[in-house]
């Protein structure tokens, strides 16, 4: 069973990481009149975990899906904690029960057949932005789990709740997309008569202005004959 869990686990990660983060959903309900926001799902921890955030009628939550070998129960109202890369601590409480079942902790077909379970949580939700989860702590009815986040992992979820947080402030259907790029980076010493690729790099999950903040500080460097620029190709990966 450990055998066909890390089969899953390796394929789970191959297929989410793929995607770049982006706002699925950013609409009015048409029966409520409320706004209702979604990420997407997110694979942390080499895609034993996936994550997203949300809003329903007004009320955010951050949702987790985890692969887990072996019965579990959160009820409702428990805790899940998490702990900074500066030991700050965030408290969250699950929105209703969950039971562990195979194929809960999946998104698609990656992990459908593993264990696993689907908790949502809400809480002190403004804790993302100022910090870098290290450590989740998830409460469950016979004890609780601990899972570990690489700093790249707890950027990750930092990013990944600024798209979403931002989205919220902004107006409805201005997404706060991210995109992965293909810069190429160049130099000329001749005023631009001739060019030499100085390296070429593939970045995901950029913002605009985080674009636009790469590409100034490369051109930035001009002086005189000497020019810096940017080419730049969105990529479909």
């Amino acid at each position: 069973m450990k055998a066909r869990f890390f089969i899953t686990l390796a394929l789970a990660a191959v297929s989410i990481s793929a995607f770049p983060m982006k706002i699925v959903t950013d609409e009015i309900d048409e029966f409520t009149g409320k706004r209702n926001v979604i990420t997407s799902w997110e694979s942390f921890r080499k895609g034993e975990m996936h994550i997203r955030f949300s809003s329903y009628a007004g009320f955010p939550r951050i949702e987790v899906k985890t692969l887990y070998d072996g019965s579990i129960v959160v009820a409702k109202d428990a805790l899940m904690m998490l702990k900074s890369t500066t030991d700050n601590i965030g408290r969250f409480t699950a929105t209703e029960s969950a039971v562990g079942s195979l194929g809960a902790g999946a998104v698609g077909l990656a992990g459908s057949k593993a264990w696993g379970i689907s908790i949502s949580y809400t809480g002190d939700m403004p804790y993302f932005a100022d910090n870098v989860v290290r450590l989740m702590r998830i409460y469950s009815t016979e004890g609780y789990i601990d899972r570990s986040f690489s700093e790249d992992d707890g950027r990750k979820l930092r990013k990944l709740y600024d798209m979403f947080s931002s989205t919220l402030d902004g107006a409805v259907g201005a997404k706060g997309n991210y995109h992965s790029y293909n810069i190429s980076f160049s130099k000329s010493t001749n005023g631009g008569a001739m060019w030499e690729v100085v390296k070429e790099e593939y970045i995901p999950d950029l913002s605009e202005s985080e674009l636009k903040e790469i590409i100034q500080n490369w051109e930035a460097q001009s002086s005189g004959k000497t020019v810096y620029k940017c080419a730049v190709k969105k990529s479909k990966k």
